[in-house]
């Protein structure tokens, strides 16, 4: 008798375990119908990325366009007032197109959101990412690295949603201008 009901124990057993897994699938599938949920979509990271890369080519653009104004100036090429008219110019076009929004945007300091809304303070952060400088009779114009972020949030507030915070950093880049405006 005692062998008997050791038999009759694991096939209770099993079917018992059975029958909580059926149910919990059912729970599971009841449950998921009812909640609503929103997400945050990828296409906001990748416009991201899309502005970044316009930002690149309007800040080559900026900077021939700032280097043909002092070269029209009739100022020497390599000289200290030619240096002082190329950041100037190139400075002011910077803080008035859109490339002065993109880094103004979202701007970042050791991954929290610090914005500059005064025009002497983005002139002054300016002045401290771009350095000018010639080499080799070349006009060498260097970026630091520049720390954005943005919290994503999910389009439809009502449904569950969990918010990502994204920082990331565009890294340092170098413009070199030679003679005759040709771009390096």
């Amino acid at each position: 008798m005692r062998g008997k009901r050791g038999q009759f124990f694991s096939v209770y057993l099993t079917f018992l375990v059975l029958a909580m897994v059926i149910a919990a699938i059912l729970m599971f599938n009841h449950q998921e119908k009812k909640i609503e949920n929103s997400v945050v979509s990828p296409v906001i990271v990748m416009s991201l990325q899309d502005e970044e890369q316009m930002f690149g080519l309007r800040e080559r653009e900026i900077a021939k366009l700032s280097y043909e104004t002092s070269v029209k100036a009739g100022l020497v090429l390599g000289g200290e007032e030619f240096l002082k008219k190329t950041k100037d110019e190139f400075l002011n076009r910077t803080i008035n197109s859109d490339s002065g929004e993109f880094i103004f945007n979202g701007l970042a300091f050791q991954g929290e959101e610090r914005p500059i809304n005064d025009e002497v303070g983005r002139r002054n952060f300016l002045e401290n990412l771009y350095s000018f400088s010639f080499e080799n009779g070349n006009l060498k114009i260097e970026r630091k690295v520049i720390e954005k972020y943005i919290q994503l949030k999910a389009p439809e507030l009502s449904k569950i949603s969990f918010g990502t915070d994204l920082s990331w950093k565009i890294p340092e880049n170098k413009i070199i201008i030679k003679a005759g405006g040709i771009l390096e």
